[in-house]
């Protein structure tokens, strides 16, 4: 769904963002009826909020 979004870019959004991010994908993903989309930005969402729970020193990128 979101190929131009790599590990690199992700790390790249400040954690406001990725809160604002992670809302919006949220929202998403409750008005959107294709299961596709919805899914798709569930495991975003997961991502982002993996990240934001961990600590910024801790974070390495999976190979």
């Amino acid at each position: 769904m979101f190929p131009e979004v790599t590990e690199n870019r992700l790390k790249l959004l400040s954690e406001g963002e990725a809160r604002a991010v992670m809302v919006l994908l949220g929202i998403l993903g409750d008005e959107t009826r294709s299961e596709e989309i919805r899914q798709a930005a569930g495991e975003l969402r997961f991502r982002l909020g993996s990240r934001l729970a961990a600590p910024a020193d801790s974070y390495r990128p999976v190979p």
